[in-house]
């Protein structure tokens, strides 16, 4: 029994890897990367759940870092209170082809836990080809107090982000009148609510355009 326990305190606790529920059918020792999720929305932009900077998935045992990829666009609104998961943005820019990886984070060995370095890697596969032009954009009046939403939008609290078309395609959080925006630009809407479920992917309520 002791020796059970001594295993368990140097394996079994102190990591996160129950906050995604891909790791409830794998051996932790090889992670089942990438997950691969289908993504069912003609939208260009969508947010994927990865782990946030707080993460530990072996403590003693693996360096966890976030990638470049969740660090260009890592913003405190969407990470979780605990700071252990965090919504990344996902953006479709190849229409070329369907699907992409994004890579969230990385795992580096420092004991045998693991045998090799991970790339934290997701594979998403659109459906549809997708496109953020589509008949649930509406146009934004921009003078008013309070800034309308679509009414797909309308049942909670919501988080605005623009996506700003000079050149390479930027993304910030939208703040009414304070984020300086430009005709055309986007503003996907995402109904706030949804922050804290276990979900994998979060897809936009609606898009208004300036």
């Amino acid at each position: 029994m002791l020796l059970l326990f001594m295993m368990l305190l140097q394996y079994g606790y102190g990591n996160d890897r129950e906050l995604f529920e891909q790791f409830n059918i794998t051996n932790e020792r090889n992670p089942p990367f990438p997950f691969e999720y289908d993504v069912e929305t003609g939208l260009d932009l969508v947010l994927v759940r990865c782990p946030g900077h707080l993460f530990e998935y072996e403590p003693n045992e693996v360096t966890f870092g976030l990638s470049t990829q969740a660090l260009e666009y890592k913003m405190p609104i969407l990470e979780n209170s605990d700071r252990k998961t965090a919504w990344r943005i996902a953006i479709y820019d190849d229409i070329r082809i369907k699907n992409f990886t994004y890579t969230c984070a990385e795992l580096t060995p420092k004991g045998d836990f693991l045998k090799q370095r991970y790339d934290w890697n997701i594979k998403l596969t659109w459906t549809e080809t997708p496109g953020p032009l589509l008949t649930n954009v509406t146009k934004a009046n921009l003078d008013v107090e309070n800034l309308a939403s679509p009414f797909e939008c309308l049942q909670e609290d919501s988080i605005k982000l623009v996506k700003h078309l000079d050149g390479k395609a930027k993304i910030e959080e939208y703040k009414h009148r304070e984020t300086e925006i430009f005709r055309n630009e986007l503003i996907y809407i995402f109904g706030k609510g949804q922050l804290d479920t276990p979900k994998s992917l979060f897809v936009p309520c609606g898009i208004t355009q300036q």
